[in-house]
């Protein structure tokens, strides 16, 4: 499992919901941070 995510991070991130709501969470909390300072 650990090399498929390394393999292929954008598959394993597209098939879990999960994993792509905290990916997107992350993503827009870098740019607002990045724009509020």
């Amino acid at each position: 499992m650990g090399n498929v995510m390394f393999a292929d991070p954008w598959k394993v991130v597209g098939t879990d919901s999960i994993f792509q709501e905290i990916f997107l969470i992350l993503c827009v909390n870098r740019i607002v941070s990045r724009s509020s300072t």
